[in-house]
């Protein structure tokens, strides 16, 4: 537990330091720079959870891209409740992907299977995982659906 609290602290301060440096808005001016359509940036956005989901923990990742994509994502109309699932899904697909893929470690433990094994077990479920990936992040009436019946459409 320390040394997961220990690396959220770190992340924290990052965010802070990215934050106080203006890091959010610039990233913002340099994306509107290169696209104006939301769904290149989902795409982009896509690509680069999959990749950090790869390397780092899912509670590091939050704690670092949310508070510099908040006003990206603002500036592009992307609603944050279809967001966070379609981060929340990035990183477990990250995290089930080797080289490190913990998730994959953890699992390959509990159910006593070598860790090739696993990987090898693993790789046709790929295929849905990014596919249910490519259609809640291009359809976003699929998760807001709900949200919206309860707290009413906006």
């Amino acid at each position: 537990v320390g040394s997961v609290m220990f690396i959220l602290a770190g992340a924290r301060v990052f965010s802070y330091v990215m934050t106080i440096q203006r890091i959010p808005v610039l990233l913002t001016e340099a994306v509107i720079g290169f696209t104006s359509s939301p769904a290149v940036l989902l795409l982009i956005l896509n690509v680069v959870l999959l990749i950090m989901g790869m390397f780092m923990n899912s509670s590091t990742i939050l704690v670092l891209t949310i508070p510099i994509l908040h006003p990206l994502l603002q500036q592009f109309g992307i609603d944050l409740v279809h967001f966070g699932l379609v981060v929340t899904l990035n990183v477990m697909i990250g995290m089930l992907t080797p080289p490190l893929g913990v998730t994959l470690y953890i699992a390959s433990g509990i159910a006593d299977v070598p860790f090739e094994k696993a990987i090898r077990d693993i790789v046709p479920f790929y295929i849905p995982l990014v596919a249910v990936l490519l259609l809640i992040t291009y359809v976003q009436d699929i998760v807001l659906w709900l949200p919206n019946l309860l707290m009413g459409a906006p």
